[in-house]
């Protein structure tokens, strides 16, 4: 529960920069020495999901972590189903590498 309030936090995907699903380029919100050898999506991404993970109760975490992982196929194959020029697909496709590759570690 939220410290102050009745109101559950709940993780969900938000907008991480929702922008560079469309130009492929991230922009910076992760501190600057924060994973440097990482790759801005990776880097932002991995920062995003870090944050939420410290701000939610651990089992609202770990049970949003397992409905992404569960949908991992029917999401993919959306993309991959949708009418998307090829360069707006493999940036989709990136981008939900990186988050799922992220998803998958322990941060």
């Amino acid at each position: 529960m939220s410290a102050g309030t009745n109101k559950w936090l709940v993780p969900v995907a938000g907008d991480f920069d929702l922008a560079s699903w469309v130009t492929g380029i991230a922009r910076r919100i992760a501190p600057r020495d924060y994973h440097p050898e990482l790759g801005d999506i990776e880097r932002e991404t991995r920062y995003a999901l870090e944050q939420i993970e410290h701000r939610v109760a651990p089992a609202n975490y770990s049970a949003a972590r397992s409905r992404f992982l569960a949908k991992r196929t029917l999401i993919q194959n959306l993309v991959l189903s949708a009418n998307l020029e090829d360069d707006g697909r493999a940036i989709a496709l990136r981008h939900l590498q990186e988050f799922y590759d992220v998803l998958g570690t322990d941060l």
